[in-house]
């Protein structure tokens, strides 16, 4: 950065990071100084994501790392201590190449009261959804009468997903531990619903492209401690990204299991890439490199470990601690 540059962004109000395409801080502007007690000099060098703690680490080490791998610009919330902040995270490039990041964070002090009210307007229009689609069900013959009955059911699994996350919002406003058992960071975790759910969310993507999911898992697995809410998100966007472009007739297998006894036990939770897949497994199968990866189940309570076979694929695992 210029000397010019820097002092316009001391002015700014508004706490402001920049990073380097490695993500790593090269300037923060007084105003982040002030807000989050760190000074320029201490925080030089440093991951920009260091800079923060739990949900908001995660957040910033995703967004950063979709702006400086893809040139994306991202918009997203997080919280730090008791404040929380509209960020924005925009590229910086110059004339042949993107040379860093630079984050704006907007404070939100009335976030937690618009979220209450969008989660009360959120809820009537999602009975009504329901209801209409079960009296259409009945309508059309019910589930006897294939021609409806698939969109209407792929209809209301998709309702049963947003009213699963308009509770989510509810324990989030009133931070305890969610009726579905993602909590934040210590949480004890459902690892069984979490898997249940993330292969039933991915059903019609996976239909339209014509790629399968196997799941493996027992009905019924130990409780970890964990971060379910970001559990589930990370293993969403990894296999999102996966069947987005895999060939037809490619499977992947998300898989569930107890391993060890005792204070070594952990539950396992494996996503396996074949060797036929798309993409290379020599390469990258996401936008996450393995370094963001790691550090993501890390900050969700996690342990990662990634193994490559030229017979049987590659497989990425997920250890975690039994609650």
């Amino acid at each position: 950065m210029t000397g010019d540059s820097r002092s316009l962004l001391a002015f700014l109000a508004a706490p402001v990071i920049v990073g380097d395409p490695d993500g790593r801080v090269v300037y923060v502007n007084p105003a982040f100084e002030n807000a989050f007690d760190v000074s320029d000099d201490g925080a030089r060098g440093e991951p920009l994501s260091a800079l923060f703690e739990g949900g908001g680490r995660e957040a910033m080490l995703l967004a950063v790392a979709d702006v400086c791998q893809r040139g994306e610009r991202v918009a997203f919330r997080m919280r730090q201590g008791n404040g929380a902040f509209l960020a924005q995270a925009a590229p910086i490039e110059a004339a042949t190449d993107r040379v860093g990041v630079i984050v704006l964070l907007t404070p939100e002090p009335e976030m937690a009261e618009r979220a209450t009210t969008l989660k009360r307007e959120l809820e009537a229009p999602l009975e009504d959804l329901g209801g209409c689609l079960e009296e259409l069900l009945d309508q059309t013959g019910g589930r006897r009468d294939e021609r409806y009955r698939h969109s209407i059911e792929q209809g209301l699994r998709a309702l049963e997903r947003a009213k699963k996350w308009v509770r989510e919002l509810e324990a989030a406003l009133k931070g305890s531990e969610s009726s579905g058992g993602h909590g934040g960071h210590g949480d004890h975790v459902d690892s069984a619903r979490v898997l249940r759910e993330v292969a039933a969310d991915l059903t019609a993507e996976c239909e339209e492209r014509g790629v399968a999911i196997h799941l493996l898992a027992p009905p019924e697995l130990p409780g970890v401690v964990a971060d379910g809410a970001r559990l589930e998100a990370l293993l969403l966007r990894l296999l999102r990204e996966r069947v987005a472009r895999a060939d037809a007739g490619t499977g992947y297998t998300l898989s569930g299991r107890l391993a060890g006894s005792g204070a070594d036990a952990r539950l396992v939770i494996a996503l396996v890439d074949p060797p036929d897949a798309s993409h290379p497994l020599d390469a990258e199968p996401s936008s996450l490199a393995l370094p963001e990866l790691e550090k993501a189940v890390q900050a969700i309570g996690g342990e990662l470990q990634v193994t490559v076979d030229g017979a049987l694929g590659r497989c990425t695992h997920f250890h975690f601690r039994p609650a």
